[in-house]
């Protein structure tokens, strides 16, 4: 499991190396205008590297659904950015990351705080 406190790279390498079983899962939340909150735990099935290297981006977590047209762009604590090309959610066939956007139009979506 990633909280997003990995950078990029690492994370992107372990989606190959755990490929299939077990995977590699993560934590998000999303919230409608209501403020009704769901956590969702995701295994990432492919990905690629954004941005290796990032600056200072500590308390970014709130993840924008139209920053890129295919992928599920995460921003991870380093500032390096991941995009998440296939995901599953638990309980749930996977599906490619503009499937997934879609079926979070209006609601915000984070990765999941973790204390640090």
């Amino acid at each position: 499991s990633t909280g997003g406190t990995e950078n990029a790279v690492r994370i992107h390498n372990k989606i190959r190396a755990f490929a299939g079983w077990p995977g590699v899962w993560a934590e998000f939340v999303s919230e409608t205008s209501k403020g009704v909150r769901e956590e969702l735990r995701i295994k990432l099935i492919t990905s690629r590297v954004h941005e290796a290297q990032g600056g200072p981006a500590l308390g970014v977590h709130e993840i924008n659904l139209g920053a890129c047209k295919d992928a599920l762009r995460v921003v991870c604590d380093d500032g390096s950015v991941l995009d998440i090309l296939e995901l599953q959610p638990q309980g749930k066939k996977p599906m490619p990351a503009n499937q997934f956007k879609s079926s979070m139009q209006g609601k915000t979506f984070s990765r999941k705080r973790v204390p640090h």
